[in-house]
């Protein structure tokens, strides 16, 4: 949430206003998402979802390496699996089909960053579930296979977290951080990887310049 508002009768005085006109207001302002009251407690702004490009701020090592840091990734999980709902959704392939999904822990000097949730179908790169990610990146794996990243959809917003990724992160359940979703295509239009990032490192900041730049800078 965002910055609390005063309470109605303060705002009907401060603009000379009845309290029944403020009171209509709110609710319009809460129909379409703009505020949100809480009872016992007030009304406050929403906090709005970030979308914007982020093609400018390059990986996530490479962020770290900017920082001097070294970013080391710690593998949860890393295997083959059914689509089902949620990957036939997101893919738009059979929920029999085979989808490749790792779980990423992301370190650096012993603080742990980011946890990142792949998946990759296999109809497009069969034997991706094959290397060992310690030597390389999924980007290696698509330039292996003659299969060129041609575009990324990127989706910042702030979400809400709880077990296992709380404490995976050393973290409250109930916290909040930063969520990068991404999206990327090849050269066709196939949908080839499907990536979610959640960031736990809180010396960074994330800067908007327009409407389709965004900086990420340390603190």
């Amino acid at each position: 949430m965002g910055d609390s508002l005063p309470s109605e009768r303060t705002i009907a005085t401060h603009y000379g206003v009845s309290h029944f006109t403020v009171r209509k207001a709110l609710d319009v302002l809460e129909r379409d998402g703009i505020v949100i009251r809480m009872q016992g407690k007030g009304t406050y702004v929403k906090s709005p979802q970030l979308t914007v490009d982020l093609q400018s701020m390059g990986s996530f090592s490479s962020i770290a390496r900017g920082r001097n840091s070294s970013v080391n990734s710690r593998i949860l999980y890393s295997g083959i699996r059914k689509a089902k709902f949620k990957y036939s959704h997101i893919f738009g392939i059979s929920e029999d089909s085979d989808v490749y999904e790792s779980i990423k822990l992301k370190i650096s000097n012993d603080v742990a960053l980011a946890v990142e949730y792949t998946a990759v179908p296999l109809k497009y790169i069969p034997d991706v579930a094959e290397y060992d990610y310690s030597v390389y990146s999924l980007y290696d794996v698509y330039s292996k296979n003659n299969i060129d990243v041609a575009l990324e959809d990127q989706r910042l917003e702030i979400v809400t977290i709880y077990n296992p990724i709380a404490s995976l992160l050393d973290k409250e359940e109930g916290d909040t951080i930063f969520l990068l979703t991404s999206w990327a295509y090849d050269r066709v239009g196939n949908l080839i990887e499907y990536t979610r990032l959640y960031d736990n490192d809180d010396r960074l900041i994330f800067r908007a310049h327009g409407s389709d730049a965004l900086e990420r800078s340390e603190l």
